[in-house]
């Protein structure tokens, strides 16, 4: 019997020896590069749920629709285009106003700003306010998978208003949309009859300049309980706005006059800054903090005018609306580490508002402030980059596999060159794939496929590698 169990092991390792054999994948270098997909006008197709509101109940309701991604064109675009479109479904009513047109999408740090152009409406009327609240309501719920979880909602270029107070950024309503509507504006009260009882609470937002040049919102609850004018708000707002630019600006630094009037027939705010300024550079940023904070509140305001000793300047919120930034979440090799680094870096109007390309080629333009160990990365070896179908095809010039073969092949380096290429390639995987529609990437030289530059094979499309990520 034993002799037979014996005979029996011997037969199944001699099968199982050569089916293993036969099943032995070739080496890299023979394996057939995967041909790039055809460059197409739709990066990626999915559905979406969009919202609407219930014509009995008005309440929040969504429905399913497809959504094309274009290539050259940023998320948020294609979605709120699409969300201005009429309901499928005859028991949904769009509460955005038919004659609006989308002009623009700002998003940082969860805030999203958007911009439309159309017929104004009397914002002092219940309909109208109740119309307004179930706009930021629709858009807050729609945006929400993508990373927003507050909205600001400006017509014609301006924040509008309710019993001349400020509206405010919306959030997610903690209740029913129809209780949430009727608590918001039974709040709303005039200036006039604020008191320790009654207070305002102004929800604004900030804007503080980062590291990076960029201005980041900061979402701020600022409670007002005296009789106030709109000077008096934007005291208050400045007040709060003084504290998150300490450090930029000396302590004895103060606005000692606030106006309102008129700039080109249109409504300006004066703001006149004492105190010691250190350079231009200094006086730039508050003009630029201090204009996107207020036009981006106060009910109507087209100028800020920044008074600072002889200099003053007229501003419009377009003059840096292209500096509001969000950062986002990134994957850098490590300096003298085997592993990738979790890094932000800022990119204009948020990654959801932005172009590919634009991405990948402030994430290249950033690998030295951010510590990678190899400094080959530089935006002007992006050749191109399309996707197709969740396939991102992202073509590099000859000049940084040349160095980045050089560096992974060099013995003296102090990162082994395996443990180097492996970092690096799948770092520029890692944070591509943080765009939701980007499932894997495919690299190309000077528009052609590659195999190898020393042990990652490039001919496929490569996935997130979550295990090479410090801590996860």
């Amino acid at each position: 019997m034993k002799r037979f169990l014996l005979l029996f092991l011997v037969i199944i390792l001699l099968v199982s020896s050569a089916a293993c054999q036969s099943n032995t994948l070739p080496p890299i270098d023979e394996l057939e590069p995967m041909q790039p997909p055809e460059r197409t006008e739709v990066a990626y197709e999915f559905n979406a749920k969009l919202y609407y509101i219930m014509k009995d109940s008005g309440e929040l309701s969504h429905e399913i629709h497809e959504v094309q991604i274009y290539n050259d064109e940023p998320v948020l675009i294609t979605i709120m285009n699409k969300l201005l479109e009429k309901p499928k479904y005859d028991y949904h009513r769009n509460p955005i106003d038919s004659s609006y047109k989308l002009a623009d999408i700002e998003v940082s740090e969860g805030v999203a700003n958007v911009f439309f152009e159309g017929d104004t409406f009397n914002s002092n009327s219940y309909y109208d306010m109740k119309q307004y609240i179930e706009t930021q309501a629709v858009i807050l719920a729609t945006l929400e998978p993508f990373g927003v979880n507050a909205v600001n909602v400006y017509i014609n270029g301006v924040a509008p208003s309710y019993k001349s107070c400020p509206v405010g950024f919306a959030v997610k309503p903690a209740d029913t949309l129809s209780k949430h509507i009727s608590d918001t504006i039974d709040a709303y009260t005039d200036f006039s009859s604020l008191s320790e009882e009654s207070p305002f609470t102004a929800n604004c937002v900030i804007y503080v300049k980062d590291k990076s040049g960029y201005f980041l919102a900061n979402k701020q609850h600022i409670v007002i309980k005296n009789e106030a004018s709109n000077e008096e708000l934007v005291r208050a707002i400045l007040g709060r706005f003084l504290k998150l630019y300490n450090g930029v600006v000396s302590p004895e630094f103060t606005f000692t006059s606030i106006e309102s009037n008129r700039h080109l027939g249109k409504y300006n705010i004066s703001v006149t800054v004492e105190g010691n300024i250190s350079d231009d550079s200094v006086l730039e940023t508050l003009r630029a903090g201090i204009a996107l904070t207020l036009t981006g509140y106060i009910p109507d305001l087209h100028y800020v005018t920044v008074i600072y000793e002889n200099s003053s300047v007229a501003i419009q919120r377009k003059d840096y609306a292209k500096k509001i930034g969000g950062t986002v979440k990134v994957y850098y090799p490590y300096l003298l580490q085997d592993v990738l680094s979790v890094r932000n870096i800022t990119i204009s109007k948020g990654l959801a508002c932005c172009t590919i390309k634009e991405f990948i080629e402030i994430y290249f333009a950033s690998s030295v402030a951010n510590y990678s160990i190899f400094t080959g990365m530089k935006e002007e070896y992006i050749l191109d980059i399309y996707v197709n179908n969740g396939i991102a095809v992202l073509d590099l010039d000859k000049t940084f596999y040349e160095g980045l073969s050089k560096y992974i092949n060099n013995e003296n380096s102090i990162v082994d060159g395996n443990v180097s290429e492996r970092l690096i390639i799948y770092g520029i995987v890692n944070s591509l794939t943080e765009v939701y529609y980007i499932d894997s990437v495919l690299f190309l030289c000077n528009g052609e496929n590659i195999k190898t530059l020393k042990n990652v094979y490039l001919g496929a499309p490569l996935y997130k590698n979550i295990g090479l990520i410090y801590g996860a």
